[in-house]
């Protein structure tokens, strides 16, 4: 019974390939080829490792920052003098 399955969707592939342009099939047959190579486990594990280490150097420290007189600047260099006394954001003048 479970051949019987197999052997339709082989079939199934066999028809939806005969249909794609050649540009899919391409596509197709070069997923097909890296989903059929042998996977070394450890070798992709020790690749993705050195990647993390090589990304890991990359990393610099940030300053500490005042997020408060980050954003005070920021609003004043955006908005002039929008701001109120109170510290509170208020782009509009009261009416």
């Amino acid at each position: 019974m479970e051949n019987a399955n197999i052997l339709a969707m082989r079939q199934d592939a066999y028809s939806i390939m005969e249909r794609l342009p050649e540009w899919k099939l391409k596509e197709l047959l070069s997923y097909l080829q890296s989903i059929d190579e042998p996977e070394d486990i450890e070798a992709v594990r020790k690749k993705k490792h050195e990647a993390f280490l090589r990304l890991e150097q990359l990393r610099r420290p940030i300053p500490d920052l005042d997020d408060e007189k980050e954003l005070a600047e920021w609003r004043e260099e955006e908005f002039g003098n929008a701001n109120n006394a109170g510290g509170v954001f208020a782009p509009f003048p009261e009416l």
